[in-house]
């Protein structure tokens, strides 16, 4: 499968499991329970401390954190 995938992609996807800290998972519509999903899975099986939340709120709480992963699957979300 790796092999498919866009190299540098997955260099920076495989550097998200060794990092350290807090990490917000962005995701809007579809796209949120994708972001819940991702969250569970990074707390398990990483070093962050993982929330999902939505674009506007992560705009409203302007906070400074490690990490933060935008989940969308058109790739042109406007919220994002």
């Amino acid at each position: 499968l790796f092999a498919l995938e866009r190299q540098d992609a997955v260099e920076k996807c495989r550097a998200v499991l060794t990092e350290n800290g807090g990490a917000y998972i962005i995701g809007t519509g579809g796209s949120f329970p994708v972001a819940m999903f991702l969250s569970q899975i990074l707390n398990h099986h990483s070093n962050l401390l993982c929330q999902p939340i939505h674009p506007f709120d992560y705009a409203r709480i302007s906070k400074k954190t490690e990490v933060v992963i935008v989940v969308t699957y058109s790739g042109s979300t406007q919220d994002c």
